[in-house]
């Protein structure tokens, strides 16, 4: 904001110098000349201080401080609406939004703030919950699984298409994901790591209920079992293996099949 004001104040400079210049006699080069470097001077510093520049690994987080309100109930914009912005800016230089709703980033109107990327390592998923969104469909805890990963944590897909306030069922795999902090939460978790020797027996506390679409369960011991997908104990277990699933949708009992 510093440098911004810095160039405005050099082309203030250089029209009091246009003004004076018929009141003050000297040479006239020398006038021009010096109009010419406060117009240079004030234009780059303006320039300068509207441009950013976000390093590897990392996002840029925007907030605009002018515009339409956000409607009541949402703390994320979507559509250029005053307050954070959903879009993340990707690394490198950034010379405006990219709806172009501005040439560049003015700084009386945006506030750029630079985050981390989130790091999931190798064995664990990240667990994404979403401060801002549709309500939940009745009767879910979770939101519906997204197929690609991806789209869920991009801000602006999420959104702007079926993204809804609360935990989320699909979760991040291993790997580097630019993402708002504002919108979601990430948290890593162990993956599920079923070793041999053992069946992984599910117990799904997300789903659709397989009484709704009359799908018969098996019942062993009294226990009913559902299909794969419905919410239940699952009939057919995991076999060995990692597993990247949400750690509190799908509860895990490991079951020796080995003596």
């Amino acid at each position: 904001m510093f440098a911004f004001l810095l160039g405005v104040l050099c082309l203030l400079a250089a029209g009091a110098i246009g003004a004076l210049g018929s009141l003050v006699i000297y040479a006239k080069w020398l006038r021009t000349l010096a109009i010419g470097v406060c117009i240079l001077v004030g234009l780059v510093f303006c320039i300068w201080s509207s441009t950013l520049w976000v390093g590897p690994s990392k996002g840029g987080l925007v907030t605009k401080k002018f515009g339409v309100p956000l409607m009541e109930g949402h703390i994320v914009a979507a559509n250029g609406e005053r307050g954070v912005q959903a879009d993340i800016i990707s690394p490198g230089w950034s010379f405006g939004p990219a709806d172009n709703s501005s040439w560049l980033w003015w700084p009386w109107l945006y506030e750029v703030e630079s985050v981390d990327n989130v790091t999931i390592p190798e064995g664990h998923v990240g667990v994404v919950s979403a401060l801002d969104g549709a309500p939940l469909p009745e009767g879910e805890v979770y939101a519906l699984a997204w197929e690609d990963p991806t789209r869920m944590i991009d801000a602006k897909a999420f959104l702007t298409g079926k993204g809804c306030k609360g935990p989320q069922l699909t979760v991040l795999s291993p790997g580097q994901y630019r993402y708002n902090p504002k919108l979601f939460d990430v948290k890593s978790a162990a993956c599920v790591d079923i070793p041999i020797g053992d069946v992984g027996v599910i117990r799904a506390n997300a789903g659709q209920a397989h009484t709704n679409v009359n799908i018969e369960a098996e019942i062993v011991n009294g226990v009913p079992l559902v299909p794969k997908g419905f919410r239940g104990i699952w009939r057919d277990p995991l076999m060995p293996g990692k597993y990247y699933i949400h750690p509190n949708a799908y509860q895990v009992v490991m079951v020796k099949t080995t003596k």
